[in-house]
């Protein structure tokens, strides 16, 4: 049987290809297509009301900083990439390198709470905390390092917090020595380990029974110690990869000092002042698992043998102050010598 003869159009005496159409297989494959491809933003859509996060753009984030990171050890706009992986924050390299032509004044809120504690009658205690990259300059730059690297006028202007007549506790020197014999940070994490924390304790504990005796007790409370072992991928971490920061260098792990059974009381004399430094391993939000009862203020209170009152800084409620006889504040270098 002969095939049947395409028709012929009059006009240009050619022959005319009929419109090709769509067989039943191919127009099913074409709308699982379409529905697939109509489905995606939806589900990154779903992701961000379920979670909180764009999975697009996170795992496009991930990615790109894991070849930034992993091939050019590069970080990002807030986290310099050391060497061996070590992290630090760009605002704390900005502090140590920051040019200062004078004696140039402490942070006004430092100034200030002085100020007012002065004209109620209240001693204060400023234990300064360096910086990470103070204490671990050959994570920045090859080299043997004889003595921590300050940042420009440091020493000078803590004396001239003295001369106001506030007992500066620099930690510096102390944790310098430390770091001879105990880790002192972590790569990974703008804070500082639990043996480092503990020493600074201890040190300020040794300050107050030197000029503050009266305010301290004598007797060891009755307490319930365990040593948890806690986990974080590192503040530092989470900077670069907020997503998938577990999988970027893997977790920090530490095994702390759990205490239970101190006592704190609103009415004490003594008020401690800090902000994460004080209550990392004491507070959820802060990470390594949290709510441990094995940071500063734990340890310090611990050390007192006297219950202590607590709260964050900067202190906006002065009420606060009614009936303290001493105030111990503990914050970063940086942010008490900007």
């Amino acid at each position: 049987m002969k095939p049947a003869a395409q028709p012929i159009d009059p006009a240009k005496r050619t022959e005319v290809i009929p419109e090709r159409t769509l067989t039943h297989a191919e127009a099913s494959t074409l709308v699982r297509v379409f529905l697939v491809l109509l489905a995606v933003p939806f589900v990154f859509e779903l992701g961000r009301w379920t979670t909180g996060k764009n999975l697009l753009s996170d795992s496009a984030h991930s990615g790109m900083q894991r070849l930034l990171t992993w091939g050019l050890q590069e970080g990002n706009a807030d986290v310099h990439h050391g060497k061996n992986s070590w992290l630090f924050t760009q605002d704390e390299l900005h502090h140590l390198l920051k040019p200062r032509t004078g004696d140039e004044p402490a942070h006004p809120l430092v100034s200030t709470f002085a100020e007012q504690l002065k004209t109620r009658g209240i001693p204060l205690v400023l234990v300064a905390v360096p910086e990470r990259a103070t204490l671990h300059p050959e994570k920045l730059r090859a080299g043997n390092y004889w003595d921590p690297v300050r940042s420009n006028r440091e020493k000078a202007r803590l004396d001239a917090l003295r001369a106001t007549g506030i007992e500066v506790l620099d930690m510096t020197d102390a944790l310098w020595k430390l770091r001879d014999t105990k880790q002192v940070h972590f790569p990974h994490d703008h804070r500082w380990t639990p043996d480092a924390m503990k020493h600074v304790a201890l040190q300020t504990e040794k300050h107050l029974r030197q000029k503050h005796a009266t305010l301290l007790g004598t007797e060891t409370p009755l307490i319930n110690a365990s040593v948890p072992t806690l986990t974080d991928a590192g503040s530092l971490t989470r900077k670069l990869d907020p997503w998938l920061s577990d999988g970027l260098f893997g977790v920090e792990q530490i095994d702390a000092l759990s205490v239970d059974g101190v006592q704190l009381d609103d009415q004490a004399p003594v008020l401690l002042l800090g902000g994460d430094l004080m209550w990392v391993y004491d507070d959820p939000d802060q990470g390594f698992g949290g709510d441990s009862h094995a940071g500063f203020v734990t340890h310090m209170t611990l050390l007192m043998q006297k219950p202590a009152d607590v709260d964050f800084w900067p202190l906006y409620d002065l009420k606060r102050l009614e009936g303290k006889k001493l105030v111990v504040l503990v914050l970063p270098m940086s942010q008490i010598l900007p």
